[in-house]
C-alpha cells in the first residue's frame, strides 16, 4: 500500500498519508491529512473486482479524536463519488464557520 500511495500521491496534492500498512486492497494509515488539517487514522477495503473491471470502489473509514467517519467511494469516469457517509463530529469542528 506504502508503495502504491507513493505512485498515486502527486494525483491527489491536497492529501497526505503516513504510517500506512497492509495491502492496497485492506489496509491502514496512522494519519490523513486533508488540506493541511489532519483528520484521524484511515482504514480502506479496496475491491479487486473494482478494479479489475475498471469501476474502483472502496470502504473507507476515518477516526480522529473528534470525529468518525465511514462512506463508500467509488471512481466514476473522471470524478469520484461518495456515498452511505455516516460520521459523527464535534461541534467545535463549525465554529470558524460559524464566527
Amino acid at each position: 500500500a506504502a508503495l502504491a500511495w507513493r505512485q498515486f500521491a502527486g494525483r491527489a496534492p491536497d492529501l497526505a498519508l503516513s504510517g500506512i500498512e497492509g495491502s492496497i486492497w485492506q489496509g491502514r494509515a496512522r494519519e490523513l491529512v486533508v488540506r493541511g488539517q489532519p483528520l484521524g487514522a484511515l482504514r480502506w477495503q479496496l475491491s479487486p473486482w473494482g478494479v479489475l473491471i475498471g469501476k474502483p470502489r472502496a470502504e473507507l473509514v476515518i477516526e480522529g479524536p473528534d470525529l468518525r467517519l465511514s462512506a463508500s467511494w467509488r471512481q466514476l469516469g473522471s470524478g469520484s463519488e461518495l456515498s452511505a457517509l455516516e460520521g459523527e463530529i464535534d461541534a467545535g469542528w463549525f465554529a470558524p464557520a460559524l464566527d
